[in-house]
């Protein structure tokens, strides 16, 4: 059975436009990332790599709840986006963590999937107030004379979306400085893209697995000073 490795929210196609000054899907994206942190990286939910929530209703021809592909969509049928648009973000993000939250045990139901650990996770990002700022251990590097560590965190929450900063410490573990590795707001994971890191004398870098790119770039020298 594959594991989920992907929640995505989207609004219903029969009440979906482009020509709006606002974007449903980004109200909501640090709440689904959070949601797939917590559950953790080997949750099975139901055979689907990806589940889809579709806000809004239901095209005559859609399942409430189909799976096709390794994909697997739910309509949240009694769901009024515009509506929705207008609550305050505390509002905002409690709904969607609801409906996400019912949606997954759902899916899990069908098959006789664990449906604790979604309560849990649920539980989790509520205790988080909704904001993490997350360590990926795997991209920390240390040059080689052991007197800069860069580490790098991935930042959820309503304000900031998805942004992602290096951090520069000292031998000391002292923070020298914080860099931006994305835009802030930003509404990507960029887990896929920030695979794998490198650290030089004055250069640290991250690729890319699947494409080998170079995704990011951050030059040193300004901290060699302070080693």
């Amino acid at each position: 059975m594959a594991r989920l490795s992907e929640i995505e929210i989207r609004e219903s196609p029969l009440t979906y436009t482009n020509q709006r000054s606002w974007s449903f899907h980004r109200t909501g994206h640090h709440v689904r990332e959070l949601l797939r942190y917590h559950l953790g990286r080997g949750y099975e939910l139901d055979g689907s790599a990806k589940f889809s929530v579709i806000f809004g209703p239901r095209p005559e021809n859609e399942k409430p709840l189909n799976t096709v592909l390794g994909v697997t969509w739910c309509y949240i049928e009694d769901f009024d986006v515009e509506d929705y648009m207008l609550r305050p973000v505390e509002v905002q993000q409690e709904s969607i963590l609801t409906e996400l939250t019912k949606a997954l045990l759902e899916a899990a139901n069908t098959v006789g999937s664990d449906t604790a650990a979604i309560t849990d996770a649920a539980n989790a990002v509520r205790e988080s107030g909704f904001a993490e700022e997350i360590t990926i251990d795997k991209l920390a590097r240390t040059t080689e004379d052991r007197k800069l560590r860069v580490r790098v965190y991935r930042c959820l929450g309503p304000r900031v979306g998805e942004y992602w900063e290096a951090k520069v410490f000292d031998s000391d573990n002292a923070v020298l400085g914080n860099e931006p590795m994305t835009a802030c707001p930003h509404y990507l994971n960029y887990t896929d893209r920030f695979s794998k890191s490198t650290i030089g004398e004055a250069l640290y870098q991250i690729t890319s697995n699947r494409t080998g790119a170079i995704e990011y770039t951050l030059n040193l020298s300004p901290y060699l000073d302070n080693r």
